[in-house]
């Protein structure tokens, strides 16, 4: 009976093997020669990542694959952080924020400009038209009158106060609007 010897080739090197060796990825390895395909430093964290049946060490792996951050440029590990992908772009969850008020808006409706991320209330601040009747803004229908913005239901009567809408008007002695019944 004879007792054959198994002999283990390095995946890197390919040669024999003495003393202590690991195994990854199917194959055997001197432990110093089992290193990240990008940077050659021994991997010797429980982790690693896999890129064509290649090695890789985690932050290399993300340096190659990762998305980066939008606010701050830096890589974002998609195993620990959590991401918002939003007007073509990643963020980190807490970078993902009102351009002007930095009110984190990972959970809420937001508003678009020059592809930048505002709150609704910085947003309409900003860049809403401010109506004539009640000066706030406007970010819905624009009611356009007497060279002015208006809400719809702001447009008024200057005489009965009643919203005149798209309805057809005319202008008292001061330049103010009148609904069609006050007219007559």
């Amino acid at each position: 009976m004879s007792k054959d010897k198994v002999v283990k080739k390095c995946a890197r090197c390919d040669k024999t093997i003495e003393g202590t060796w690991l195994t990854a990825l199917g194959k055997t390895w001197h432990p110093d020669h089992f290193t990240c395909e990008k940077c050659k430093i021994p991997i010797t964290e429980n982790q690693f990542k896999v890129a064509d049946q290649k090695p890789y060490c985690t932050n290399c792996f993300l340096e190659m694959n990762g998305k980066r951050c939008k606010k701050c440029d830096v890589l974002i590990d998609g195993c620990k952080e959590k991401c918002v992908m939003a007007l073509g772009a990643h963020w980190h969850s807490e970078h993902f924020s009102c351009e002007s008020c930095q009110k984190t808006l990972e959970k809420m409706p937001f508003f678009e400009k020059n592809n930048e991320p505002y709150c609704k209330q910085c947003y309409e601040h900003l860049f809403c038209p401010k109506c004539k009747g009640c000066k706030k803004p406007i970010s819905d229908t624009i009611l356009t009158a007497l060279d002015s913005q208006w809400h719809q239901n702001c447009f008024k009567c200057s005489k009965c106060k009643q919203p005149i809408g798209n309805g057809s008007f005319g202008i008292n002695s001061e330049g103010q609007p009148l609904c069609e019944a006050c007219l007559k």
